[in-house]
C-alpha cells in the first residue's frame, strides 16, 4: 500500500482517531510495529523448518550405512519415521512409531531388533541414574528407580533368550 492509499483510507474511516494506540503513536506506527512482529516470526518458522530440512536430509545415508552394516532394523526404520515427522512437522509421528513399535514388537511378538531398541534406552536411563545416584541427588527415589530399571533389563534380556 502507497502512502496515498494509506492517507485515503485514513481520511475515509476517521480510523486515526479511533485506532490511534495510547502511547499517542500513530496508526502507521502501529502497522510497521506489527509488520515487524509477523516478519520476525516468519523467519523463525523458515529457520526451524530450515533446521529439519537438513536433519531429514542427513537420514537417508545413516540409514544406508546401517543396512549395510547390519544394524538394528527397527531402529533404522525408526530413523526414516523421524525423518518424515521432521519434514510433516508432526511431531507426534515418531513418538507414536516408537511406542507402538515397542509395545507390539518388543513387548507382545517378542520381536529381537524393538527388544534391543528398549533395552539400549533402558541402558541409557540407568546410567544417567547411576550418575544422579553418585552426585548424591534424591537418592531413596534414584535408588528405587534403578533396581526398577535393572528389572525391565533383566525381563528383556531373558525375553529375549
Amino acid at each position: 500500500m502507497g502512502l496515498r492509499e494509506f492517507a485515503a483510507e485514513i481520511d475515509e474511516s476517521g480510523a486515526q482517531q479511533a485506532n490511534a494506540p495510547q502511547g499517542g503513536g500513530s496508526v502507521l506506527t502501529v502497522r510497521q510495529s506489527r509488520e515487524r512482529s509477523a516478519e520476525a516470526a516468519a523467519a523463525e518458522v523458515y529457520q526451524q523448518h530450515q533446521a529439519a530440512i537438513k536433519q531429514a536430509g542427513e537420514i537417508p545415508s545413516r540409514i544406508l550405512k546401517g543396512l549395510a552394516a547390519g544394524d538394528n532394523i527397527a531402529e533404522l526404520f525408526l530413523q526414516a519415521v523421524k525423518g518424515l515427522s521432521l519434514l510433516t512437522g508432526n511431531k507426534q509421528l515418531y513418538t507414536q512409531a516408537e511406542n507402538d513399535i515397542r509395545a507390539l514388537y518388543g513387548e507382545i511378538l517378542r520381536d529381537l531388533a524393538a527388544a534391543e531398541l528398549e533395552a539400549a534406552e533402558i541402558r541409557e536411563r540407568l546410567e544417567r541414574l547411576e550418575a544422579a545416584k553418585q552426585r548424591g541427588e534424591n537418592v531413596d527415589t534414584v535408588e528405587r528407580a534403578i533396581r526398577a530399571h535393572r528389572l525391565k533389563l533383566q525381563q528383556i534380556e531373558q525375553g529375549r533368550k
